[in-house]
């Protein structure tokens, strides 16, 4: 099973999840609405983990965030659909991360929507 928490209300958080179509592709996976669920934001934050900061994915016992999240989520597509075979390089993901988070968070401010603030202390990029 794999457990993908994300904002809810950030456009690009939605249109990614919804882009990606990892229910159908993938088959057991949660999607979880981190607005929708504060009491899991909280174990979240007690954690270290900052939705704020980026999305979340649990698999297999680890949990991943940042660019090690998205690149988890584009190694379960099939290769041809992603089109982009460097879109699945941690690494690669990792550079660019803070300049999606600004855009989100700018996107956030604009459309006069909060930010999340689970209080998280920091983030661990796996």
């Amino acid at each position: 099973m794999i457990r993908v928490v994300y904002d809810g209300e950030c456009p690009f958080c939605e249109a990614y999840t919804k882009y990606t179509r990892l229910k159908e592709r993938h088959g057991e996976v949660d999607l979880i609405n981190a607005r929708e669920n504060p009491d899991l934001m909280a174990e979240y934050a007690a954690k270290g983990y900052e939705i704020d900061e980026s999305f979340i994915v649990e698999v297999e016992g680890e949990t991943l965030t940042h660019g090690a999240a998205m690149a988890y989520i584009h190694s379960q597509l099939a290769p041809k659909w992603t089109g982009l075979p460097f879109i699945a390089n941690a690494k690669f993901l990792n550079t660019i991360y803070p300049a999606l988070r600004c855009t989100r968070n700018l996107t956030l401010r604009v459309l006069g929507r909060k930010q999340i603030h689970n209080t998280g202390k920091h983030n661990r990029a796996a």
